[in-house]
C-alpha cells in the first residue's frame, strides 16, 4: 500500500473540515460527539492508545465538539495529562469532578445555537443539552452517517487491503483438511490466517456454522466436529489500519446433494443480481429488493431471514443498510456488503457475502475468491 498509517492524521483533519462545511446546510451550529466510533473517526489525530479508555462510555467521558470556527476535545482532567499535543485547529479543554461537563464543553456558544447530538451520546448528556434554555438540541445522526458513508481514496485503499487479506485467508483455508476439527478450531484457524496475511482480527472472532448449524445465520462457533458431507458457512473479516473486511463463503465437505446445489445457485444468483443493480442514484433499499425477489421466485422467501447487507468501513456494521425502508441514495465511494442467504431448519444454509464499492458507473467487488460451492476436505 502507498498510504501509511500517518496519513490518517491528514484524513482526520479532512473529516472535521467537511463536517464544519456541512453544519450550516444541516441547520446546525455545532455537533457534540461522545464515546463512539464517530468520536474516534473524527478525532483520530487527537488521541492515541494511551488514552483510548477516555473514548469509551464511562462516568468521565471525553467529548468532541465541532463548531464552524473551532474544534475542541473535552477531556476529563484525570486523563488529560496523557493526551498528545492537539493538532492545529483543535483545542484541549478539561473538566474536573464537580463541574458540569456540558457547560464546560459548550461555554463558547451564544444563546440560540442549535446543537447536533451524535448517535450513542449517553442519555444523561443528551438530557443535559436539551435542558439548557439558551440552546436547542437535535440529532446529528443523518449528517454524520452521510459523511462516513462516502469513503476517501485512502479509506478505500485500506478496505481493499483488508478484503485482499480475507481472500488470501480463504484461499489458504482451501488447502487444509477441515474434517475432524471443531467449529471453534476452524474459527481460530481463520483468524490465524487473517493475521498471517496482514489483518488485525480485532476481537478474533469468526463465525463457523457446520451441518444443521448452518441454518442459524448468526451461529456462534462451538464444539461441533466438522464431518464429511457437512455444508459449512464461514463469516469472517479483519482490519487494516482500522478499516474492515467482511466476507461469507459456503462450501461442502464432500459431495453436495441436489437440494444444496439448487439453494446455493439461488443465493449466488441473488448475490450477482444485487451486485449488477448497484450504481450511483439508486436507493439502497432497491438493492435489497433485487436480491429478495430472486430468492422469493425460487420459493425460499421465508428462509431469507436478514437484510441483504450493511455499510462497512471504520466499523463492520455502519450506515447505510441494505434493507427495506432505507432510502439512502447510492453515491460513488460508498461501501457496503451484499450477503443474501437461505437457511433451512434442520438441514443447513448458504450465505455468500462480498464487500461492494460504488463506482462512477456501477460497482466493484472488493472480494475476488470463488463464490462457487467448493468441495473441500
Amino acid at each position: 500500500m502507498s498510504t501509511s498509517i500517518t496519513d490518517r492524521d491528514t484524513e482526520a483533519v479532512g473529516r472535521r473540515s467537511r463536517l464544519q462545511q456541512m453544519l450550516g446546510s444541516a441547520g446546525l451550529d455545532a455537533v457534540v460527539i461522545g464515546p463512539s466510533a464517530d468520536l474516534r473517526y473524527f478525532a483520530a489525530d487527537a488521541v492515541d492508545t494511551t488514552v483510548a479508555e477516555a473514548f469509551q462510555v464511562a462516568d468521565r467521558p471525553a467529548l468532541l465538539v465541532v463548531h464552524q470556527d473551532r474544534v475542541r476535545v473535552v477531556a476529563p482532567l484525570l486523563e488529560a495529562g496523557d493526551y498528545p499535543a492537539m493538532p492545529e485547529g483543535c483545542e484541549l479543554v478539561t473538566w474536573a469532578d464537580g463541574q458540569d461537563l456540558i457547560t464546560v464543553a459548550l461555554d463558547f456558544l451564544p444563546a440560540g445555537s442549535v446543537i447536533g447530538i451524535a448517535d450513542n451520546l449517553p442519555y444523561w448528556l443528551v438530557h443535559r443539552i436539551q435542558s439548557l434554555p439558551h440552546l436547542t438540541g437535535t440529532t446529528a445522526g443523518p449528517l454524520l452517517h452521510t459523511l462516513r458513508a462516502v469513503k476517501t481514496p485512502a479509506e478505500l485503499e485500506f478496505m481493499h487491503a483488508a478484503s485482499r487479506a480475507a481472500d488470501d485467508a480463504y484461499r489458504s483455508l482451501q488447502t487444509m483438511s477441515l474434517v475432524g476439527r471443531s467449529e471453534t478450531q476452524v474459527a481460530e484457524l481463520i483468524c490465524d490466517l487473517l493475521q498471517q496475511h496482514g489483518c488485525d482480527t480485532g476481537s478474533g472472532e469468526a463465525l463457523v456454522a457446520a451441518g444443521p448449524n448452518a441454518a442459524a445465520p448468526h451461529h456462534v462457533a462451538g464444539s461441533r466436529i466438522l464431518e464429511a458431507g457437512d455444508v459449512v458457512i464461514i463469516d469472517y473479516g479483519g482490519r487494516v489500519h482500522g478499516y474492515n473486511s467482511d466476507t461469507s463463503r459456503t462450501f461442502v465437505l464432500g459431495a453436495a446433494d441436489q437440494t444444496l446445489r439448487d439453494i446455493h445457485a439461488t443465493v449466488l444468483q441473488a448475490n450477482q443480481a444485487a451486485f449488477a443493480a448497484v450504481r450511483p442514484g439508486v436507493q439502497i433499499q432497491d438493492i435489497d429488493a433485487v436480491a429478495r425477489n430472486v430468492i422469493a421466485k425460487a420459493g425460499y422467501a421465508e428462509h431469507f431471514l436478514h437484510r441483504t447487507g450493511h455499510g462497512i468501513g471504520f466499523e463492520v456494521h455502519e450506515h447505510p443498510y441494505v434493507v427495506p425502508g432505507d432510502i439512502t441514495v447510492l453515491q460513488e465511494g460508498m461501501t457496503f456488503t451484499i450477503e443474501p442467504g437461505i437457511y433451512v431448519p434442520g438441514s443447513g444454509g448458504v450465505r455468500i457475502e462480498d464487500v461492494i464499492e460504488v463506482t462512477a458507473n456501477g460497482a466493484n467487488s472488493l472480494n475476488s475468491t470463488s463464490r462457487d460451492l467448493l468441495r473441500l476436505a
